[in-house]
């Protein structure tokens, strides 16, 4: 990899300006002809086609540098963001902790349109149609030099990648830093290893987990309701509820449906204006379809991947209760178990995910610093079933951990195109 003569701090920046809806078009420009002739040179290069139809990447170094490059001290000082030097340090390293940085460059390709990204922020768009650049503010002279730079320094690395493909290769899996790699890493070792960690084994206790083995090596999921009214509903929502004690300190009595009401999502398309105790008009609600699109099922509100749901299905068989709650282990546990003890038909979803989690034997995903910890099932083996994701890259403790104990993937190769 080439000498950077990039700095941190002025790729922060410039990553900051970027004006993602900025249509300006460049047709006619040095950088226009060096991107171009960049494009043609990528494609000597076998393209990744996992998740695109065309992806490169490549990766661009850049230093800290001295700390006058980061600000001037007297100027802080006097805007009160520091107190003294030592300060003025701190701030600096806490900002920029690294003397060397690495920076993700991707190449997109997709209908007849090169994407280039930077960190994941996208730096420009080039049409191969019209030979067009679009995103970049044709009157921004500092960012049409950096996007050049940023060419310019690639375009030599893919020249040596080229020149010796095996140097290449090797040089990035052994110099990539940790914190820009996908790993992973058994539970139960963080949790033996953190001084202070959320575990699902210690919060539920030993009894429970024998209970949660033996419920799903045991579960019927084939048991169905007959018939089911809203009340009935309401009252396996109840259940819920009590196991895990949300209204322990409640000085007055409530019905199944104010505590539905306490905890569920509310938009019940519909579900609490039937007759509660029919099972015609519910199932005429149900059948209806006109709550779709309203969450009836969400019975503890939630985000996305942070709701649990008791949701009702009709097929042939009859009536099903299915519970889910991946991301809410231990209540969610609480409820299956209670559920289950009281011989109430379910489908446990994600039960042996769920055993595993309190058990400590699942692996968790370890992402780079930069990504998100949610929704990076893609990125990780099918077969190693990973559906839970950690960052540590700003936990000191964690961090060190995860250098030591965890299993890396190893890093995708380039290769030459054949034809």
């Amino acid at each position: 990899m080439n000498k950077s003569n990039f700095f941190t701090i002025e790729i922060k920046n410039i990553l900051s300006r970027l004006q993602r809806e900025n249509e300006d078009k460049l047709k006619s420009s040095t950088v226009v002809s060096e991107v171009s002739g960049f494009i043609k040179k990528i494609q000597k290069i076998e393209p990744d086609k996992e998740f695109t139809d065309n992806a490169w990447t490549f990766w661009i170094k850049s230093l800290r540098g001295n700390i006058s490059i980061f600000g001037n001290f007297e100027e802080l000082k006097e805007d009160g963001e520091v107190d003294n030097y030592e300060d003025f340090v701190s701030l600096w390293k806490m900002e920029f902790p690294y003397k060397t940085e690495w920076h993700k460059f991707d190449v997109v390709e997709y209908n007849h349109t090169f994407y280039f990204y930077l960190d994941s922020e996208m730096l420009l768009r080039y049409c191969t149609d019209n030979r067009t650049i679009t995103g970049i503010n044709s009157k921004d002279h500092k960012l049409k030099q950096f996007v050049l730079q940023v060419v310019n320094f690639v375009n030599t690395e893919v020249g040596k990648f080229l020149k010796n493909p095996d140097n290449y290769n090797k040089y990035i899996a052994k110099k990539l830093p940790l914190r820009k790699r996908y790993g992973k890493i058994q539970r139960k070792v963080i949790w033996e290893n953190l001084t202070e960690s959320i575990r699902f084994d210690q919060q539920l206790g030993n009894k429970k987990i024998k209970k949660l083995e033996y419920l799903v090596n045991n579960i019927n999921e084939k048991k169905v309701f007959e018939k089911i009214t809203a009340n009935e509903f309401l009252r396996c929502c109840e259940i819920c509820y009590e196991a895990n004690n949300y209204f322990k300190n409640t000085k007055t009595k409530m019905s199944p449906l104010e505590k539905y009401k306490s905890m569920a999502d509310l938009r019940h398309g519909g579900l609490l204006d039937i007759d509660p105790d029919s099972p015609k008009e519910f199932a005429k609600w149900y059948k209806s379809g006109i709550w779709s699109g309203s969450h009836p099922w969400e019975i503890c509100r939630g985000g996305n991947s942070t709701h649990i749901t008791l949701q009702v299905t009709n097929d042939t068989d009859g009536w099903k209760l299915s519970l889910a709650g991946l991301y809410r282990q231990v209540e969610t546990i609480n409820m299956a178990l209670a559920l289950f003890e009281q011989a109430i038909p379910f489908v446990f979803r994600n039960k042996v995910e769920m055993l595993n989690m309190a058990k400590g034997i699942d692996y968790l995903g370890v992402v780079p610093e930069n990504v998100v910890p949610k929704y990076c099932h893609e990125k990780f083996p099918k077969e190693d079933n990973i559906i839970d994701f950690i960052n540590p890259w700003y936990d000191n403790e964690l961090s060190k951990i995860i250098e030591k104990l965890v299993f890396w993937y190893p890093l995708k190769k380039i290769f030459k195109r054949n034809d």
